[in-house]
């Protein structure tokens, strides 16, 4: 197999993207049709493209049900941030524990980021 020009992070954007587009039931996605002619995608050849497609699939497939989290979201009128706080395990870098977050619209970007950056330095010290 030749070296891919796509990443484990390629793979996340772009099942992500297929999930946003989706809803609850991605069965009916013509992924591969949506994945053609952008890169890195159309470098493939179509085994290597076969085997894009499938790691996407499987990621769609384990991606949990975020539905009523996100409508819940929406009715409290708050908005994903795009920071995430990821706490690794002592020998692997597994997450262990991830926490997304969502704040009101009129909360500041410093405010935003020094309540991330203190959360973090606060599950550091007692971790």
């Amino acid at each position: 197999m030749t070296q891919q020009p796509y990443t484990d992070i390629d793979l996340r954007i772009e099942a992500a993207s297929q999930l946003d587009t989706a809803g609850e039931d991605f069965s009916y996605l013509g992924i591969a049709e949506a994945m053609q002619g952008e890169e890195p995608w159309s470098t493939l050849d179509a085994g290597d493209f076969d085997t894009a497609h499938r790691k996407i699939d499987d990621l769609l497939r384990n991606a949990p049900g975020l539905g009523d989290w996100a409508v819940e979201m929406g009715a409290d009128g708050l908005v994903p941030y795009d920071r995430a706080l990821t706490v690794l395990g002592d020998t692997s870098k597994q997450p262990l524990v991830r926490v997304h977050f969502a704040f009101a619209p009129e909360m500041s970007e410093a405010a935003r980021n020094a309540f991330v950056t203190g959360l973090g330095e606060a599950t550091n010290a007692n971790l």
